[in-house]
């Protein structure tokens, strides 16, 4: 079942990017996995907090407010995957196609084509839908919530790979070798329209777009 947030989302993400930051850890994406830190949101102290992240996500506030007070809109974009070397993939890994090592087991990218023999290899860890799922994409919901303090509206970026994307093995050099497989479709798309009603999205209508990929943008009845 899907939970109502308290609208707490922007802090929460400023807490998380600032311990993802100055955990001494090095660069993270070559040697976080396997060494996940159970650290908490207490572990950031208050003034910690105020000084970078949130001080910078209040102020994004502040700019979108000024910004709508004198009659302009924001169009934000909504990139469908984040960095392997991020707080999103650091603070939750089960919601990604990691091994126990918390190594991905394939990232994104796209199939050759007319413009790239090779593809292209993104790198970027994939979601682990199925877990997505189990508490109504709280994850998205959050996402979507948060961004739409900041943006008026919302582009979902490479909305075709909602409805099956390419996973690339991990470890590939090239996006040649890879295979499509089926994204969560109208299953997440009704429920962020569902959830948010009042918040105009945009689809990204790029790419190889297949029947499947046309069905899903009409029957999401999102603009293109």
């Amino acid at each position: 079942m899907i939970r109502e947030f308290d609208g707490v989302f922007l802090l929460e993400t400023a807490a998380t990017a600032y311990l993802f930051r100055v955990l001494p850890t090095g660069h993270l994406q070559h040697i976080w996995y396997g060494k996940k830190l159970e650290l908490g949101l207490d572990a950031v102290g208050e003034d910690s907090v105020r000084q970078k992240d949130l001080v910078h996500a209040a102020a994004e506030a502040m700019a979108a407010k000024y910004a709508n007070a004198n009659g302009i809109e924001i169009i934000g974009d909504i990139p469908i995957y984040v960095a392997f070397d991020s707080a999103d993939a650091w603070a939750s890994p089960e919601l990604f196609q990691f091994d126990e090592e918390f190594k991905p087991t394939a990232v994104a990218g796209c199939p050759p084509d007319a413009f790239s023999a090779t593809g292209q290899l993104w790198g970027n860890p994939l979601y682990d839908w199925e877990t997505m799922k189990k508490d109504g994409y709280g994850w998205w919901i959050r996402r979507i919530e948060g961004a739409s303090r900041l943006y008026d509206v919302l582009r979902i970026d490479h909305f075709r790979g909602l409805e099956s994307y390419w996973a690339v093995p991990y470890g590939e050099k090239t996006a040649r070798i890879g295979r499509w497989v089926k994204g969560p479709g109208m299953d997440l798309v009704g429920v962020l329209t569902r959830w948010f009603p009042n918040i105009q999205l945009i689809a990204e209508d790029l790419g190889y777009l297949t029947p499947e990929v046309q069905q899903l943008l009409k029957d999401s009845s999102l603009p293109g």
